[in-house]
């Protein structure tokens, strides 16, 4: 929607990577502390921690319903299932194999999910870019249109996407990367510092992979609709819609493809 210059965070995400890797990480592990809040409490006593755990457990809780409720609207758009069924099922879901498989069920999870995003957005990026005309033609057509913006150095803050607000604005938002609770119980569970390190290093290619396709699949699909507007002809009532739209339209096989691909998206975001 607003170009590829948001893809500088991944230089972002690949600084905090090292910066976690090497300086968060032996900490943590040395001192064999399954949380960020049990670090605090150390360093600035009890009463700190209740805050800061105060506030990440009220920001969690606004936070869910959000990213529940935004991806469930995109699984109605292709299944006709009421949005409250599809959160409710999907969380009922996570709740018990997280409480029966406890740590373990959630690092199969995360590790499963993250494969089947990659090989499905993947073939969506593949498949699309053939049908399209070839990357030469797609990557004229998106550059024409304005869509690829690689180095904007603008210091002006009121654009919306620049060099320094990709690296350095997302870039606050991705050191959590390196300090929440979840990245920190599971980089400490493993059984040596290099192996945590090498966990980080490992996350951090996989974001930035992950991050590639997805940018390259916005061209693609920016591309594909450069002389028609899905959004403003009404062919789909949010912008969260036209991933499902697009593979609908590339893929003979519309409403089972859109289908998987709104289940992906909503297991990812949860």
């Amino acid at each position: 929607m607003y170009g590829t210059q948001c893809h500088g965070a991944a230089l972002a995400v690949l600084l905090i990577g090292l910066f976690s890797a090497y300086v968060v990480i032996p900490v943590f592990h040395k001192l064999q502390l399954i949380s960020s809040y049990e670090y605090i409490e150390l360093r600035f006593g009890h009463g700190v921690r209740i805050v800061l755990s105060a506030l990440f457990t009220i920001f969690t809780l606004m936070y869910m319903p959000l990213v529940m409720h935004g991806v469930a609207m995109a699984v109605n758009q292709v299944t006709g299932v009421e949005d409250l069924w599809i959160t409710l099922m999907v969380s009922s879901v996570c709740i018990i194999y997280t409480t029966l498989g406890g740590l373990k069920a959630v690092v199969w999870t995360d590790t499963i999910q993250g494969v089947l995003m990659i090989v499905s957005t993947s073939v969506i990026l593949v498949v699309g870019t053939v049908r399209a005309g070839g990357v030469t033609k797609v990557l004229s057509t998106a550059s024409a249109a304005g869509r690829i913006e690689i180095f904007n150095f603008d210091p002006d803050p009121t654009v919306r996407l620049t060099f320094w607000s990709s690296v350095f604005g997302m870039g606050l938002q991705r050191f959590v990367l390196a300090f929440s609770p979840e990245s920190i119980q599971r980089f400490t569970s493993l059984s040596s510092l290099r192996d945590a390190q090498k966990a980080s290093l490992i996350l951090v290619a996989g974001i930035i992979f992950f991050a590639t396709i997805s940018l390259l699949s916005g061209i693609l699909v920016s591309a594909q609709f450069v002389s028609c507007d899905p959004l403003t002809s009404g062919l789909i009532k949010r912008p969260d819609q036209i991933l499902p739209f697009f593979v609908g339209e590339v893929f003979w096989g519309t409403s089972e493809v859109c289908l998987g691909c709104s289940w992906l998206e909503l297991f990812a975001l949860h």
